[in-house]
């Protein structure tokens, strides 16, 4: 009997061993995003709108162009970028970089107007 349970006892840690060694998630080998907003122009000021890396909403006013902002770990999947020109003539060009690669860019010229970027991962 003492055989029996100690070759059970062998067999439940064998399995044990084997099914935990081998795993790894695939959330647990996903390295952190980064994500960069860029903004330049001939504009001088701008409001700007963005998603951060909490996943909620920033604003800033008046901020001087060109800009950018930068997040080493980014987990949300949405990432949003708007800038409104200030003034009464001038450009707005908006980019998004994750991971150093740009995945979306806009443009707009003129007075008060508005350039928005968004993406999904």
């Amino acid at each position: 009997m003492k055989k029996v349970v100690s070759i059970l006892i062998i067999m439940l840690v064998m399995l044990m061993v084997s099914c935990s060694s081998g795993y790894t998630s695939n959330y647990a080998q996903k390295s952190p995003d980064t994500v960069y907003y860029k903004g330049t122009g001939t504009a001088r000021a701008v409001n700007i709108t963005l998603s951060n890396a909490q996943g909620g909403t920033e604003q800033y006013s008046n901020i001087a162009v060109p800009f950018s902002f930068a997040y080493n770990n980014f987990p949300s999947n949405f990432m949003y970028l708007s800038a409104q020109n200030q003034g009464e003539s001038g450009s707005i060009t908006v980019e998004i970089y994750l991971n150093g690669n740009l995945i979306k860019r806009s443009s707009s010229s003129g007075a008060y107007v508005i350039s928005t970027a968004s993406a999904a991962k």
